[in-house]
Parts: structure tokens; sequence; C-alpha cells
């Protein structure tokens, strides 16, 4: 007998917990449409935006539209002299020729950056590292944007 009154305490304790949640869902409902129907009534809305918010949305949209992926370069030169950059980007042109497209040099104050390669993972670079490394004293595998590398179709 004690069973069966412990059990539809229960039963009851969940139909009140249900008829609650249900008044509340329903006071929401005559909540949101009484400002429905305020909105409707009163006219037109008007949306005024700070012309920063415009130039924010295109900064967005750009960056979401880029070819640019997270991946890893070789940097074979870091220091704070331009020309030396130059040379040293020069250098791997004449010795490395068809691998002139993916050479990068960079500034970020105060220092050049002298980058090379597109790779997708640290495993990828590691033979070109091993092929540097005989021309260029100081080598490093760099986290870096990567250009999102030419995929040919297949037909």
């Amino acid at each position: 007998m004690t069973f069966v009154l412990v059990a539809a305490a229960r039963n009851i304790k969940n139909v009140m917990a249900n008829l609650s949640r249900l008044i509340r869902f329903g006071t929401l409902l005559l909540f949101l449409a009484s400002i429905a129907d305020s909105a409707v009534a009163q006219g037109k809305v008007e949306v005024i935006r700070d012309f920063e918010f415009d130039l924010l949305i295109n900064q967005k949209r750009i960056k979401a539209d880029s070819t640019d992926i997270k991946g890893y370069r070789i940097q074979i030169y870091f220091g704070t002299d331009m020309d030396e950059g130059q040379k040293v980007k020069t250098k791997f042109k004449e010795l490395y020729p068809e691998y002139t497209e993916q050479v990068y040099m960079s500034y970020t104050q105060p220092y050049w950056r002298v980058r090379v390669g597109n790779y997708y993972r640290p495993i990828d670079a590691q033979p070109d590292i091993n092929l540097y490394l005989k021309d260029f004293e100081k080598i490093f595998l760099i986290k870096d944007d990567i250009e999102l590398p030419f995929i040919p179709l297949r037909i």
C-alpha cells in the first residue's frame, strides 16, 4: 500500500512540474505575441548602423573568402637587415629556381623574415629542410598561413 502511495505522489509531482512548464511556456508565448502586436501597431522600425560596423563585416567576409589555410613554412632568414634578407631571398631563388613562386619575405617591426614553401604537415617539410640545410645556416619550421595548394581535377 505504501508503494502505491509513493508512486502516486511521484506521478502527481511529475504532472505538476509539467503543468508548471506548460504555464511558463504559455506566458512566454503571450508575452512575445504582445510585443509583436505592439511593434506592428507603431509602424516603421529604423535601424541606424555605424560605418565601422560595415567595415568590420567586410573584413570578416574577406577573411572568410581567403584561400589561406594554417600550415607550415621553412624560415631561412630572420633579422633586422633588409639587404641581408634580400640577399638570402635572391640566393634561394638562384639555388632552387623551381621554388621561386614559394619564397615569401615579410616585415614585422623590427624583423625581416624570409620563408619558403607551403606545407600542410611538418612531415611534408622534412625532406626540404634536409635539402636546404647544406646552403643555409639557420633553418626553422614555422607555423604560418599558407596558400591553398593547387589540386588537379581528375576526369
